[in-house]
């Protein structure tokens, strides 16, 4: 950290010069603190060290594990003598402080809040809350009736199917609320289409919506859904036809009141009887709150996704925490009993534990080692370098791999463009993806984007800056009036001599592309929610806090046939040992 924040002084001046604090903490601590005239070093530490677990991803921070959430940043090694409080000691310090309300009733008026261990900016806390008290009422609901739904499971599931998704699809149509966990290649789509079968059949009438986190996931969940509906029998095909899904955001209606304020909530519940949810994974606590907000009071919700994944950027990680609650009712694996469904431990949360991929790919078990933590057989898998590749990123050999899958794709992406064929320029760009965990630096998205375009611009003879037909973009913006969200990708081009953005059904004039960045190379957040047939990963360095097991995991199931690690063994190890560290009130 070249430029430290002058009002950074005592405990908060020592930690944030050594990289464990940012301004935004060490800011909002000395206002609070001049606010409410605390000058107790402990309780200020506290202040900023929560605020900083924001910028990790945690809902509050947890005063036993604060060195693993706030970890240092990567210019700052040295922490020798540096260490955060005793948990006891720090947290008398906060119980007595000006800044906290101490436990669930104690009134709201300071910044902070603390319960049991865990310290929360109030805004969090009341968020947590609410979706806690919402995914109890759902839980506690008694089950839709089940009469009826024994054949209707068996023409969807015929003898040999797998029983995961037989019993997901029960669950989903019965539970006011239900959980449907698995990886890549269980099968998470083809049990959707089967469960709004079901559903349909079982409660005819009622409106269903389908939405994602992202318009990218929205677009991946429409094609394999359109995939999954033509194994239908034709007449339940039309059913699924109906439904478009759509980015949670746009569900949950845009408004002008502020950039989390939607125009369905309580008080303007969603028409929807059914709402299924894809790639939970990445919503954050706060959308999540909205979202159960908005559901109607007889409604039924289906989150769906991997709790292996990367969370969501924003703080929570409502998926994982959801997965760890004890989801079970009597009455509802009573129903299940009735219809010769095996009751799922844990109730309304099914786990997908069977991998349907053809064979499997050599992707897919190195993710199940990531899953396992089993460095070794990632190692061997990456040695045998049959559709997973350890590159030495110093070796000029591996850049020269890396340029030539960059350009396998960009080049025929470029002649499809020039021809005004935005479907097959898409098509073309999904055969490999950069993705980095950094945004900037040497393992970055600036600088590696910048290399894969300088590649493109050599082997095509085009200009090194400026739009090009054949330019692959992602959407940075919510567009209601273009029907874009953020994070769907595109690419530019080349109509009658006019440079088009081309976003599926959207065409965006040049000059209007100042919301969209160019994707040459993109961080694995952003990559969630889509497929390519081989991606190169940068590998963050070991020292990195980036460097952990849902990173890595993540990328790898973002990959159909080949992925292409470009780092150390140490940085490898690193990811595989380390898992990322959120702290969260929610499953307590």
């Amino acid at each position: 950290m070249t430029q430290l924040a002058k009002a950074a002084t005592g405990l908060l001046g020592e930690f944030h010069a050594r990289g464990l604090l940012g301004w935004a903490g060490v800011h909002a601590a000395t206002k609070w603190g001049w606010l409410y005239g605390e000058r107790d070093e402990l309780a200020l530490l506290g202040a900023a060290a929560a605020v900083q677990a924001l910028q990790h991803g945690s809902t509050c921070l947890d005063l036993g594990r604060a060195a693993e959430q706030l970890p240092a940043s990567t210019d700052q090694d040295d922490l020798d003598g540096l260490e955060f409080p005793e948990a006891q000691v720090w947290q008398a310090a906060l119980e007595s402080s000006p800044l906290v309300s101490v436990g669930v009733h104690a009134p709201s008026g300071p910044p902070l809040r603390l319960v049991s261990g865990l310290l929360y900016l109030q805004r969090y806390w009341a968020e947590e809350q609410r979706v806690e008290q919402r995914l109890q009422e759902l839980r506690a609901a008694a089950p839709l009736p089940a009469e009826g739904l024994r054949p209707i499971l068996d023409g969807l599931f015929p003898p040999g199917s797998d029983p995961d998704q037989r019993l997901a699809a029960a669950v989903g149509a019965l539970s006011r609320l239900t959980v449907i966990a698995g990886g890549p290649g269980t099968g998470k789509t083809h049990t959707i289409a089967r469960l709004i079968a079901a559903w349909q059949q079982l409660h005819r009438g009622g409106r269903i919506a389908l939405a994602a986190p992202t318009g990218k996931a929205a677009a991946r969940m429409l094609e394999s859904l359109q995939t999954a509906a033509g194994e239908l029998p034709t007449h339940l095909q039309e059913g699924l036809a109906g439904i478009a899904p759509t980015t949670i955001h746009r569900l949950l209606g845009w408004s002008p009141a502020g950039r989390m304020v939607f125009t369905h909530d309580a008080l303007n519940p969603l028409p929807f009887a059914l709402v299924v949810i894809d790639e939970a994974s990445m919503v954050s606590l706060t959308l999540m709150s909205r979202l159960l907000a908005a559901l109607p009071p007889n409604g039924q919700l289906v989150l769906v996704g991997d709790p292996e994944q990367l969370t969501s950027v924003e703080a929570g990680a409502v998926l994982a925490d959801i997965a760890e609650l004890p989801l079970g009712s009597p009455s509802l694996d009573a129903m299940l009993a009735s219809l010769s469904e095996p009751p799922s431990p844990t109730g309304a949360l099914v786990r997908l534990r069977h991998n349907h991929r053809s064979g499997g790919t050599q992707v897919d078990a190195a993710a199940r080692a990531v899953q396992a933590a089993d460095a070794a057989e990632l190692g061997r898998l990456a040695e045998a370098a049959d559709g997973v590749f350890l590159l030495d990123p110093e070796d000029p050999a591996s850049e020269e791999r890396l340029r030539a899958l960059v350009l396998a794709a960009a080049l025929p992406a470029i002649a499809a463009a020039r021809d005004a064929d935005g479907p097959a320029a898409l098509a073309e760009l999904r055969r490999h993806q950069i993705l980095c965990a950094h945004r900037e630096g040497r393992w970055g998205v600036s600088h590696w984007g910048a290399r894969a375009q300088s590649w493109i611009a050599a082997a095509a003879g085009i200009p090194a800056f400026g739009l090009f037909p054949g330019q692959p973009l992602i959407y940075t913006a919510n567009s209601p009036e273009f029907g874009l969200s953020n994070g769907d990708p595109g690419v530019v081009i080349r109509r009658g001599g006019e440079l088009l953005g081309y976003f599926g059904p959207a065409e965006i004039p040049a000059e209007l592309l100042h919301q969209a960045d160019p994707a040459f190379a993109f961080t694995v957040h952003k990559a969630q929610g889509s497929q390519f047939e081989a991606v190169s990963l940068i590998l963050p360095p070991p020292e990195s806090p980036l460097a952990n097991r849902e990173l890595l995991y993540t990328a790898l199931t973002r990959a159909e046939r080949q992925a292409y690690l470009f780092g150390s063994e140490a940085a490898l190890s690193r990811c595989v040992e380390h898992r990322a560290v959120r702290a969260s009130g929610l499953a307590r």
